[in-house]
């Protein structure tokens, strides 16, 4: 399912594009009338937002090729970037790029991977669940929301390995030394200086 995402924010086409491609797909491409019916219904009533069609031959932004189009009549030739107008009933509309107006990205928000490292000293075997919890607990009390943590398993399908396969350096007690990897996975919006 294709998500779309809906910025209010009053921007170019082109800062609307990059906003997109930063954080989502792109501008929305709409090339089907379920697509369009499902950015209009995101649309308040009387407002435009910007979608991924440009005058360039008009060509999506994102390269989809497809001959759908929806545009009010006459409407292909007041601008050079398209926009889904509920002043004309969700038809489109061409706009000068430069205008100011929301705009619809196509896509939901891209996550960034990160690998941590963890080297466990224990006494017993550790239990891979809890270590999540724990993990995710912290997270979330250091302000993080909206992540994924999820254990790297080996070729073999281990998660945890024994020393000296981590760092080499030797325990003060008698313990055995584990290493593992964590997958963590976050949302692009959010920051975290927790990594």
């Amino acid at each position: 399912m294709v998500r779309f995402v809906h910025y209010n924010s009053m921007t170019t086409w082109q800062r609307g594009r990059s906003t997109c491609r930063e954080n989502h797909h792109d501008l929305v491409a709409v090339t089907s009338s379920g697509i369009n019916s499902a950015v209009r219904g995101l649309v308040a009533e009387g407002t435009s937002v910007w979608i991924g069609l440009f005058k360039d031959a008009w060509e999506w932004s994102d390269g989809h090729d497809t001959s759908f189009r929806s545009w009010v009549d006459g409407g292909d030739s007041d601008g050079d970037c398209a926009t889904i107008s509920m002043e004309s009933r969700g038809f489109w509309t061409a706009k000068d790029c430069a205008a100011k107006m929301p705009f619809v990205c196509e896509g939901g928000l891209k996550t960034r991977k990160t690998l941590v490292k963890i080297q466990m000293f224990t006494t017993a075997p550790p239990n891979p669940e809890v270590i999540i919890e724990q993990l995710s607990n912290q997270l979330k009390t250091n302000g993080v929301s909206d992540f994924k943590l999820s254990w790297k398993r080996g070729k073999d399908g281990t998660i945890f390995q024994r020393a000296p396969t981590c760092d080499k350096k030797k325990p003060q007690f008698d313990v055995e030394v584990v290493c593992s990897e964590v997958v963590f996975q976050l949302k692009k919006k959010e920051r975290s200086s927790f990594f």
